[in-house]
């Protein structure tokens, strides 16, 4: 995938909360040093590439003190999420103790992610579907209009987009090839003594 090329994107959106995306987009500094987001915790592979639009409840996962929620009002549909790779993984505080230390997840308090797996309350899936995706996010070209948006299931939990806007153009690339592999590379590393 290149800038310039066209893609077809999932009518379902990528509906995340605004600490997610901020971390995805914007990124988060740390010592002097931008940090971008690449991870997501899933129990189910979702049908990528996304577009990324915004979960508007409040979430209640603790955040970390390195980023804030992007503004919903100002939020510029113009981002989507491209599978990578994905790796099931044990639900440890090990290493959530070390993937939102080390530049990956810096974004939330290790307790965050992993109440997200152990909260029966919240997930319903067995362990074996535990797992991490790591994600290219980039900008497109096009910009989807908020009003083209359209919520489904209950209280607007889901979103999708209309079959005239799937078509897109990949502009650039938040993060650029050489840092995707050290992030890649560094993750791999993490989870070694964690995988499923």
């Amino acid at each position: 995938m290149k800038p310039g090329n066209k893609i077809t994107l999932s009518e379902r959106c990528f509906k995340i909360d605004g600490i997610n995306a901020a971390g995805m987009i914007e990124g988060f500094e740390k010592n002097g040093e931008i940090f971008n987001t690449s991870i997501w915790c899933d129990v189910l592979l979702k049908p990528f590439p996304m577009l990324i639009t915004l979960n508007r409840r409040q979430t209640s996962y603790k955040p970390s003190s390195l980023v804030k929620e992007i503004n919903l009002e100002d939020y510029k549909h113009k981002y989507i999420a491209v599978y990578d790779s994905q790796y099931h993984i044990k639900n440890d505080e090990r290493l959530w103790d070390t993937i939102c230390h080390n530049g990956l997840f810096d974004i939330w308090r290790p307790e965050s992610p992993y109440t997200r797996f152990a909260d029966p309350k919240r997930c319903t899936s067995p362990p074996s579907e535990f797992r991490i995706v790591l994600l290219r996010i980039w900008e497109i070209e096009e910009e989807i209009k908020k009003e083209k948006i359209i919520p489904r299931g209950h209280n607007g939990r889901f979103a999708n987009i209309p079959s005239d806007s799937l078509k897109v153009t990949l502009k650039r690339q938040i993060i650029n090839d050489e840092k995707f592999e050290e992030i890649k590379n560094l993750l791999k590393d993490s989870i070694e003594n964690y995988q499923n």
